[in-house]
């Protein structure tokens, strides 16, 4: 009984050691499978992780590779930078080279050209002056016209003094040399007689000539008597004489006339000698063929002897002024450097 129960209690026992047999078989089998999935896990992740630490390296590479290019690009862009600052650098220079030339030249041509002016100025004052000179010189000659004449010189030294040359200095002396010498002219009583010899002209035809006179009664005397007698035979008198005597009034108020006529030429162009025989002759004749018993003929005698008494000076010698002027002007032309020629680039 005792081995049956034994027997019975030892079946429920044997069936869970094999039970715990099997189970723990399927354990082993799980956790070999486990550890077999697991290691699988393992390996991949370790070829995933190996893959990608290549790759990761390679890009590390590839970007050191690029850092160095980079590097390399940048050590050359600094290189150029710096080139590039000293060609600046160099230029601002230039510039600033050109600047201060460009300056000077500009100054040297404002100079050139303000020279040029003051030359063109003075030439062209010069020229003023001596255009002056030999107006008045020509007034003189032509019209002697003092007072338009002495107007020219006085013209001729404001524009020399314009000039503002020292060296031209003894023109001015001679220009007023020659003013003086006009205006010791007495162009005042000169314009008075004119107009007093044009006046005596406009009466010359109003005035009465002298009456015919009666042949002298012959005298008692022996003298008378042979005086007489010859005169009928012989009459001595000049030419001149009988032929004014028989000339028509006409003709006798025109040579008058004619005389004061020549009396004003020769006042104008001043000739002394001309001027008063021009008045002797026209005295003369007024004395001899026109009545001094009337007082208008009267009055004009006293009119011309009063024009006898007019200092007639020379004409004044104009030119010194001029010539003075154009010697000087030649030698500052010889004394000035000829401007070089351009010389042209031959093709």
């Amino acid at each position: 009984m005792d081995d049956e129960n034994v027997s019975k209690n030892s079946a429920p026992r044997r069936g869970l050691l094999i039970w715990l047999l099997w189970l723990g078989v399927l354990m082993a089998l799980g956790l070999a499978g486990l550890s077999y999935w697991y290691s699988d896990q393992l390996q991949r992740s370790v070829a995933v992780a190996t893959a990608t630490q290549s790759r990761l390296q390679t890009q590390v590479l590839a970007l050191q590779g690029t850092l160095t290019d980079l590097r390399q690009s940048r050590t050359e862009l600094q290189q150029q930078l710096s080139d590039s600052l000293a060609a600046n650098r160099s230029r601002r220079v230039q510039a600033d080279s050109l600047k201060a030339r460009l300056g000077n030249l500009e100054a040297a041509v404002a100079g050139l050209a303000e020279q040029q002016h003051d030359s063109n100025g003075e030439n062209l004052k010069l020229d003023t002056t001596a255009f002056l000179l030999r107006m008045a010189q020509a007034r003189m000659q032509l019209f002697h016209d003092t007072a338009g004449a002495l107007d020219a010189l006085n013209l001729a030294t404001q524009a020399l003094n314009e000039a503002h040359d020292p060296i031209y200095a003894p023109v001015l002396q001679a220009i007023n040399t020659e003013r003086s010498a006009l205006q010791q002219v007495h162009t005042l009583q000169r314009a008075a007689a004119l107009q007093q010899l044009g006046r005596l002209r406009s009466q010359v035809w109003s005035l009465p000539l002298r009456p015919n006179k009666p042949a002298k009664l012959a005298g008692s005397g022996a003298w008378s008597r042979i005086r007489s007698a010859l005169s009928v035979l012989v009459t001595i008198r000049h030419d001149t004489q009988a032929r004014l005597d028989t000339a028509p009034s006409q003709l006798l108020h025109s040579l008058l006339a004619l005389d004061l006529a020549q009396a004003q030429a020769a006042l104008l162009g001043y000739q002394r000698s001309g001027y008063a025989q021009a008045l002797r002759s026209s005295h003369r004749l007024l004395s001899t063929q026109f009545n001094l018993d009337n007082p208008q003929v009267q009055a004009f005698a006293t009119s011309l002897r009063s024009l006898q008494g007019l200092p007639v000076t020379t004409t004044p010698r104009l030119g010194t002024a001029l010539e003075t002027l154009s010697r000087l002007r030649a030698l500052q032309t010889l004394a000035t450097p000829p401007v070089p020629a351009k010389q042209e680039n031959s093709p």
